[in-house]
C-alpha cells in the first residue's frame, strides 16, 4: 500500500493537474491532501470529488510545510500504509516520476530522495538566478557541515514506513516548516539505506513560493543548532 502526500496552501489549480496526472500513472493508488488553511475552494473541488482513494485534511491555520509533511507521515502509519512518497503541491515534482520511485522501492532501499544536482545535466536551468544562487548555497553548506552528499532539502521522497520507524517522525514534529527536509534527512541518511534518483525541478509555473526569508533565517538557525550546540534530534 503506497501513499502520496501532497500538502497544500492555495495551489487549487496546480492540484488539480496533479491529482489527474497521478491517476493516469497509477490508477490503484492513494492519496493525501494536507491542506493549510487555503481559501481558494481547494476544500470544495476535493469535497466534489468523492473517490474513495483521495483523502483530505483540512487544517484551521498555516502549520508549516515540515509540520503538514510529518502529519501526513504519521497518519500513513495510522492507516497501515507500507510506503509514503511526498511531493509539492506547485508541479515542481512531476507525477510521472512516482513510477520511478515505487520501482526503486523494490530494492533494499528504505528511503529514496530525490537530486536536483547532477554533473551530468542542469536540472534547475529554468529557475530564476537568485533561486538557483540560494539553492545550490544551501546544498554546498550541507555538504561542508554535514558531509552529506544527497540533496537533502527537496521535499520528493519515499520512506519505507515498514523499515523506518515511527519514532522518528514524532521527534521531527518540532521542525514546523523548511527545517525538517534538513533536520530529517541528516538523521535518516545516516541511519538506513539510502538511494536517490536524479530529477528535473522545472520552477513553479503558477502561484507563489511559500518560502518567505523568515523561513531561510529559521533554516540557517536550525544548522547552526544541529552543528555547532549538536541539537539532539533522535
Amino acid at each position: 500500500k503506497t501513499l502520496i502526500i501532497i500538502p497544500v496552501v492555495n495551489e487549487l489549480e496546480n492540484l488539480k493537474k496533479i491529482i489527474s496526472k497521478i491517476f493516469f500513472y497509477l490508477s490503484n493508488i492513494s492519496v493525501l491532501i494536507v491542506d493549510d488553511n487555503s481559501d481558494d475552494g481547494t476544500d470544495t473541488w476535493v469535497k466534489s470529488l468523492n473517490k474513495k482513494k483521495i483523502n483530505y485534511i483540512r487544517r484551521n491555520r498555516k502549520l508549516g510545510i515540515g509540520d503538514a509533511h510529518t502529519t501526513g507521515i504519521l497518519w500513513a502509519y495510522q492507516k497501515g500504509f507500507s510506503l509514503a512518497i511526498t511531493m509539492d503541491g506547485d508541479l515542481s515534482h512531476k507525477p510521472f516520476l512516482l513510477r520511478k520511485f515505487i520501482k526503486k522501492s523494490k530494492s533494499n532501499s528504505e528511503l529514496i530522495l530525490s537530486n536536483r544536482y547532477s554533473k551530468k545535466k542542469n536540472y534547475l536551468k529554468n529557475w530564476p538566478i537568485k533561486k538557483r544562487i540560494q539553492s545550490k548555497i544551501g546544498h554546498f553548506i550541507i555538504l561542508i557541515f554535514f558531509n552529506i552528499k544527497y540533496d537533502i532539502t527537496n521535499g520528493l521522497r519515499l520512506y519505507n514506513l515498514k523499515k523506518i520507524p515511527k519514532k522518528y517522525f514524532q521527534k521531527f514534529k518540532k521542525f514546523k516548516n523548511y527545517e525538517f527536509f534538513l533536520a530529517s534527512g541528516i538523521v535518516l541518511t545516516q541511519k538506513f539505506n539510502v538511494s536517490q534518483i536524479y530529477i528535473e525541478m522545472p520552477y513553479r509555473v503558477t502561484g507563489d513560493s511559500k518560502m518567505n526569508f523568515k523561513h531561510l533565517l529559521i533554516w540557517i538557525y536550525t544548522i547552526f543548532k544541529l552543528k555547532i550546540f549538536k541539537l539532539k534530534i533522535e
